[in-house]
């Protein structure tokens, strides 16, 4: 893990395109010029009308209704899942409603808010049906139940709302508004003696008063719980159409719209937030609600759209220059960066794409790429390196192996395990409940974050009973599995298995796996281990390589390691020998996570310090000591 660093990483490589590398060529870097942005106006103006549409096409019910919400506390159950998993999955759901302002019941309390995992969703419901003798869904007809019930979705979502007058006084229970997102059919019909509506207010409210979720297992069982847990979120806080697919906004409701899994939303993303944030803020008797919650969310989308980039660097190639290219697509990077600021992954991506396509263009390239990084400590601000390999250099930075293509099962439940693992500490670093860093427990080889936590804790002996069980198995995921994602959680899982022999290969395998996560995550937990003063036979010759790998964040984990290694005398000689022409070149970008791990490589090597950006010292000590 990068002890220097804290980044929120944008997003997956995306090798669109390729650039030409002198092999001694410098890396070029530019800061961003501080010219003012001409097109706020335009953006402005799209961007409300993509709200407006986002706004009309996920909330369900007709226009002169005011929109459900919590009215009462929400008291949060969750069945079907795991216990780690079930308490998971209350935490997001409780996090998320204090977020945005939504009432929270205390601890025991009668559950309104109920999301139950199964197999058979169709026959949960019917039997619901038959036990509760309708009552469950307040006497919708039968026709209504059945058509919720025989309607395939990974999540059925049934509202159940009450109706209140002005004045906050809920109506007479005879007159209770049953309703589902397959549409109002069978709902009773609320009378208000009291109502006093004006063109202006309506005279009667709208609230939730219970919520069923019904998951359906087999659907969500290739998503991560966090991906679930927000998705229940978005539509348990507020009456949606969850059979809308919003394809032009960035929500999670588009978790399941069928698109590339690499698009997937990952989590709420800003407008999901923005959203309900304006809706438990916006009047619920205004008329005009629906045009007060897309203000809002504009508001709040665009003031979050200031971010700017602060520099751009060109990595691995002498014909593209950083500030020739900041001037030539500065319209782009500015539209980047306003995506970046609204977490819209997918556009992002095609983004990212674009410009890429466009570098290509210009010059016999290999591979072209984007890394848009943001950084909260030290250096704060979104960094962009423009990573280029040139198609002559193709064999020497990119020696990958072909994708595997088994398809292999999970044992015993580890991966799954994993990445619950990895959502709860996604989950407690947002709310910065993660304790301070104080290593692994031995004999762990690497951990995202401290055990300590009561969530975290279980999973502890979980991975290490588990790998050791199955370490033959993970072996054959690492190296042959066709996801990379199942390869890289099956290393983090191996390094729980105390045998280091086994995994020592395997790591260094990952350094030419075709993907850029395993590569990452196979460097990283060798950098773990060389930082932590771990004396085992590294494979340096490789690891110098990957210094000049095309993927930023290859750089910065080998950077990494090399830093780590220093410790050891017999590795220094190599690293001096072959690795500081490379250095020198990853010292002159502006990207903090190659810059710094270059920096405390050269302190290292040479026992000085010349001073961060002091490049012409540093090249004659590279000079001399290579003399």
């Amino acid at each position: 893990m990068d002890t220097r660093l804290r980044t929120f990483r944008f997003g997956w490589v995306v090798a669109a395109t390729a650039s030409v590398i002198a092999q001694d060529a410098a890396a070029q870097a530019s800061p961003a010029p501080s010219e003012p942005q001409v097109t706020v106006e335009a953006h402005r103006a799209t961007l409300e009308r993509r709200v407006q549409d986002f706004v009309t096409q996920i909330t369900a019910g007709a226009t002169d209704e005011s929109f459900e919400r919590w009215r009462r506390p929400i008291c949060p159950s969750v069945a079907g899942l795991t216990q780690q998993q079930g308490e998971f999955v209350l935490m997001r759901l409780s996090q998320i409603a204090r977020e945005v302002g939504a009432p929270l019941a205390p601890e025991h309390c009668e559950a309104d808010l109920i999301v139950v995992v199964t197999p058979d969703p169709k026959q949960l419901i019917e039997a619901w049906r038959k036990r509760s003798e309708g009552q469950i869904f307040n006497g919708a007809a039968p026709m209504t139940v059945r058509h919720f019930a025989e309607t395939p979705r990974p999540v059925r979502a049934w509202y159940n709302a009450r109706v209140y007058d002005e004045h906050g006084v809920p109506l007479a229970s005879a007159n209770v508004v049953l309703s589902h997102t397959a549409g109002d059919a069978g709902n009773r019909v609320t009378v208000n003696s009291r109502a006093n509506d004006t063109r202006i207010q309506l005279g009667t409210r709208n609230a939730l008063a219970a919520v069923l979720l019904i998951v359906d297992a087999h659907s969500v069982e290739h998503l991560k719980i966090g991906q679930i847990a927000d998705y229940l979120g978005m539509v348990g806080l507020a009456k949606l159409d969850t059979a809308a697919h919003p394809s032009g906004s960035p929500t999670i409701l588009n978790l399941f719209a069928g698109a590339d899994p690499q698009s997937e939303p990952t989590g709420l993303t800003a407008w999901d937030q923005a959203f309900l944030k304006a809706l438990y803020h916006t009047d619920p008797g205004a008329r005009l609600q629906r045009s007060a919650i897309t203000r809002s969310v504009v508001q709040d989308i665009d003031s979050a759209g200031t971010r700017k980039i602060d520099s751009v660097d060109v990595y691995g190639t002498m014909r593209l220059n950083a500030d020739s290219v900041w001037k030539t697509l500065r319209a782009d990077f500015d539209e980047l960066a306003q995506t970046i600021s609204a977490q819209d992954f997918p556009r992002i991506q095609e983004q990212k794409a674009k410009i890429a396509g466009k570098l290509k263009a210009q010059g016999p390239f290999e591979y072209v790429a984007l890394s848009p990084i943001i950084y909260y400590a030290p250096t704060p601000g979104l960094y962009v390196t423009i990573d280029v390999v040139e198609q002559k250099d193709a064999a020497r930075r990119m020696p990958f192996r072909a994708p595997p293509t088994r398809v292999m099962p999970d044992p015993d439940g580890l991966l799954a395990a994993w990445y619950e693992y990895e959502a709860q500490v996604g989950a407690l670093a947002a709310k910065r409940e993660l304790p301070p860093w104080e290593g692994c427990p031995a004999p762990v080889l690497h951990c995202l974050a401290s055990f300590d936590p009561p969530l975290l804790a279980p999973y502890l002996d979980r991975f290490n009973a588990g790998a050791r069980a199955n370490k033959t198995v993970l072996s054959e995921i690492a190296t042959d599995d066709s996801d990379p994602k199942h390869r890289a959680a099956a290393l983090y899982l191996l390094a729980h298995a105390d045998d280091v022999s086994l995994l020592l290969p395997l790591l260094g395998r990952s350094i030419f796996d075709p993907d850029a996560m395993v590569r990452n995550g196979g460097m990283r937990i060798l950098a773990g281990m060389a930082t932590a003063g771990k004396d085992v036979d590294y494979p340096i010759q490789d690891i110098i390589a990957a210094l000049d790998f095309p993927a930023t964040t290859d750089r910065n984990k080998a950077a990494a390691i090399v830093s780590g290694l220093l410790q050891f005398q017999r590795y220094r000689d190599a690293v001096v020998a072959q690795a500081l022409p490379t250095v020198i070149r990853l010292l002159k970008l502006q990207q903090p996570n190659n810059h710094a791990f270059a920096y405390e490589i050269l302190k290292k090597a040479s026992g000085k310090d010349y001073g961060e950006r002091e490049y012409a010292k540093w090249e004659a000590w590279v000079a001399r000591s290579r003399a």
